[in-house]
């Protein structure tokens, strides 16, 4: 409305798209209340948060990367930002570890970050839509089968929220709201679970519905 009065011979619904894809913005209330909605309302960054300090230096950027999402490679680190850094890279290459992956890409990680075992029990776990650990990295088959993506994305995008086990997604899950009840539908991507892994996601499950919908009935469905 502000941007239709200051310049009436311009779109103002252009003007809107164009403030909200240049302009760093944040979601604010009432939108993104847990178990509630609202409209779209939207503000600054700086009227939000308050003045903003200096960029973060491109070094420190990828150091912060690498200790939430190592060992991974530059290229990794530019399809979670959108960022080339492979410079930067080069230029810490001294103070960090470095390895190769199965098909001889080169990774790099911090120092003394934690790397367990390849064999180390996993636990099951349940990731919400858009986890950044599934879109932390260019190369996704460290933790999902090579097309098995397109049983996480629907036709128009949207990521599921999905099911570890052993480490990797297995499976989607959505809630389903009833009168009085909360159903988890749980279904496999690729292959049914076994029967060894069913009770540990079940009750897992059960975990996930008691924060999602506490007071109701809860039930896991496994498709």
């Amino acid at each position: 409305m502000q941007l239709g009065k200051r310049f009436p011979d311009h779109d103002v619904e252009a003007l809107a798209y164009g403030v909200r894809y240049m302009v760093p913005m944040v979601f604010t209330t009432p939108r993104g209340i847990w178990g509630a909605g609202g409209p779209v309302a939207l503000t600054t960054v700086e009227a939000w948060i308050g003045p903003t300090g200096p960029a973060v230096k491109p070094d420190d950027l990828v150091l912060r990367y690498l200790a939430a999402f190592g060992p991974a490679s530059a290229a990794d680190m530019r399809a979670w930002s959108g960022l080339a850094m492979r410079e930067a890279f080069e230029r810490l290459r001294p103070r960090l570890r470095t390895f190769r992956d199965e098909h001889g890409r080169e990774l790099f990680d911090l120092p003394r970050a934690p790397r367990p075992d390849a064999e180390i029990p996993v636990p099951v776990r349940f990731l919400p839509d858009y986890d950044n650990i599934l879109l932390g990295h260019a190369d996704r088959t460290r933790i999902m089968a090579p097309g098995q993506h397109l049983g996480l994305f629907s036709s128009n995008g949207i990521m599921k929220g999905c099911v570890l086990v052993d480490g990797f997604v297995r499976a989607g899950w959505r809630p389903v709201k009833g009168k009085g009840k909360t159903e988890l539908s749980i279904t496999p991507f690729v292959k049914p679970f076994s029967k060894a892994d069913k009770p540990a996601i079940a009750e897992e499950g059960m975990r996930l519905l008691e924060f999602l919908a506490p007071g109701d009935k809860h039930e896991v469905r496994l498709g």
